[in-house]
């Protein structure tokens, strides 16, 4: 839905990948990048323990056709809500999900609320996105998480 009112807009700030889960380890490794790739270290258990680290070829997940694309979705997708314009309320949201090897979106949590309204109407929209490309780490693929951050601005 595009907004009918020109001063009305949303900002849309988002993607900041936050933790990438290694495999089949409990432990998180923590990478903050723009979907370029990253080097990350993973144990490999056959070297001594002075070289016990090799560089793995890090990709984080994305949404399919990028940052833009993923723009022009939310776009299209979220509206201000009503009574929220009346009430001038501005701020953002940020959600929380995990990407998983399949490229499906799971465990959705709103992290930073601004009101009932915009964060029910913003993970709403979040939870309806088609699958993303799945982090891979090597050439293997694993979950991760990311954060969708929209900015509700009046104007």
């Amino acid at each position: 839905m595009q907004f009918s009112n020109i001063s009305t807009r949303l900002t849309f700030c988002f993607v900041l990948f936050t933790s990438i889960l290694c495999g089949q380890t409990s432990d998180n490794t923590y990478a903050y990048n723009d979907n370029a790739a990253i080097i990350d270290l993973v144990a490999n258990e056959t070297t001594s323990p002075s070289t016990a680290f090799v560089p793995a070829k890090q990709l984080n997940a994305c949404f399919d056709g990028g940052q833009e694309a993923l723009a022009n979705y939310l776009q299209n997708n979220l509206d201000y809500p009503e009574l929220a314009r009346e009430y001038g309320v501005e701020g953002m949201v940020v959600i929380r999900f995990k990407v998983m090897p399949d490229g499906s979106l799971q465990h959705f949590s709103v992290q930073e609320s601004l009101n009932k309204e915009c964060d029910t109407k913003v993970l709403d929209v979040v939870k309806a996105m088609p699958n993303w490309i799945p982090a891979q780490q090597g050439e293997r693929k694993v979950a991760n998480w990311c954060d969708v951050t929209v900015a509700f601005t009046l104007q």
